[in-house]
């Protein structure tokens, strides 16, 4: 848990550009968040479930994907509540899936979750480009891999 509350605070300093001291611990975590991006031409709402893939604008404009891990709101110290994302990151494997011609994704190997507000996903994924090699752990004990187009 320690993590999760570095990970948040440097999302508080990198993205809000807020340097408090993070006194608050309380997290309330959701299934699922509805929320309109209004700073663009037409204002979407938005949608996105905890397991959902988004897709992410990184720099130099290079798109990358993420599964959502959780959803949760942090009353920051000035007694603002921000809502963020969890995730886990995908890492392109460089291979195209020769049944589906789409371009293979993995599971980042990284420690932890990345932590952005909600803001840094600002619109809907693009139609399905890509297929995810997808690990599913529902017991400790059973473990299954498939490809599934996203």
């Amino acid at each position: 848990m320690f993590s999760l509350f570095q990970d948040l605070y440097q999302s508080y300093t990198k993205y809000l550009g807020l340097r408090n001291a993070l006194l608050n611990k309380k997290l309330v975590f959701y299934d699922y968040i509805i929320y309109t991006v209004l700073n663009i031409e037409d204002p979407v709402k938005l949608k996105f479930h905890v397991g959902d893939i988004i897709e992410l604008v990184e720099n130099f404009e290079k798109i990358t994907y993420a599964r959502i891990r959780t959803i949760f709101t942090h009353q920051e110290t000035s007694e603002k509540t921000y809502a963020f994302f969890q995730y886990n990151r995908f890492q392109e494997m460089n291979v195209v899936d020769p049944i589906l011609g789409c371009l293979l994704y993995k599971v980042q190997a990284s420690e932890g979750a990345y932590i952005f507000p909600i803001n840094y996903v600002n619109h809907i994924p693009q139609s399905c480009n890509i297929s995810v090699i997808v690990t599913v752990n529902e017991r400790a004990d059973t473990k299954e891999e498939g490809t599934r187009p996203i």
